[in-house]
């Protein structure tokens, strides 16, 4: 069986999510530290990338909200 495989497209959808820490009086809170349930790659303060198979360093599962108390994650599916 012989397949042309040059014409097929493979289409990958991901999604980010942007979260702000703020605390009751509506202040940003910096440094804020979570713990997540997959890994992720820094790639800027507060800003991070879901880890995929080549990885190899820098993988984390902690993130910490940048200084105005955000964090992004890039790269996630549903």
């Amino acid at each position: 069986i012989t397949t042309d495989i040059e014409d097929q497209k493979v289409i990958t959808k991901s999604y980010a999510a942007a979260i702000k820490k703020v605390n009751n009086a509506g202040e940003v809170l910096t440094g804020v530290e979570f713990t997540l349930p997959f890994d992720v790659v820094k790639k800027a303060d507060g800003v991070y990338r879901r880890a995929i198979s080549t990885d190899i360093d820098d993988v984390k599962t902690k993130v910490v909200t940048d200084k105005d108390g955000m964090i992004v994650i890039n790269g996630l599916d549903i």
